[in-house]
């Protein structure tokens, strides 16, 4: 597997708000976390950092990305309040394969490799967020050499143009993502986005773009 990654702050000069994302090697293989914490300003800061502290220590512990949601959603009550949650991925990568458990978040999209258009990965039914005590069930996801998958947060799709126009996951963004390098494909969509909100951004924006070609860097 290969990756690259981009967070954009809404904030000027911020270089982090209230979403998150990390990869961590264990012992079931890589495994990774995207999410978006309910509020901004500080107090996000500190949800994202207690987000991923319990995900880099739950990680290596549990077998099954089911019972890691379970787990992280147990630690991470303690500490919010009623009304607070975090809407997380989790995902495990495999030969062949990616293991994902959704927790609230907006599904990723697939770019199957020769596709033209993307395909959304939603899961059979919802879940809730972490904090309001989930039950998602597992979903595998097929990918063959070549294909890739994006992961995101909600400031990609609720993203408005001056009309009031959700930014769309088309196939201008298809396209940008099937570029050969990684990363430039990750900077083609940041474009798109900016040049379609016009007055910049008014959510944090993360995204994680995941190819099983192994010569893609």
């Amino acid at each position: 597997m290969a990756f690259a990654s981009h967070y954009q702050s809404a904030t000027t000069q911020a270089l982090v708000g209230g979403d998150l994302y990390d990869i961590t090697m264990t012992q079931f293989g890589p495994r990774f976390i995207i999410g978006d914490v309910k509020g901004k300003g500080l107090d996000a800061v500190g949800r994202c950092a207690a987000v991923l502290a319990v995900f880099r220590e739950v990680a290596f512990g549990e077998a099954d990305l089911v019972d890691l949601a379970a787990s992280m959603d147990a630690r991470l009550a303690r500490e919010m309040e009623i009304e607070d949650f975090v809407t997380v991925i989790l995902a495990e990568f495999a030969p062949g394969e990616v293991r994902i458990v959704n927790c609230g978040h907006h599904p990723p999209v697939k770019l199957a490799a020769g596709a033209g258009g993307l395909q959304v990965m939603a899961p059979d039914g919802y879940s809730p967020p972490l904090g309001l005590h989930p039950r998602p069930a597992r979903q595998d996801i097929e990918l063959k050499p070549g294909d890739r998958l994006l992961f995101y947060t909600d400031g990609l799709v609720e993203t408005r143009d001056r009309a009031g126009r959700f930014f769309d996951l088309d196939h201008q963004v298809a396209a940008a993502l099937a570029l050969p390098d990684l990363g430039a494909a990750v900077k083609r969509v940041v474009r798109l986005l900016l040049e379609h909100s016009g007055d910049g951004l008014t959510d944090d924006v993360a995204l994680v773009l995941a190819s099983s070609r192994d010569n893609v860097t």
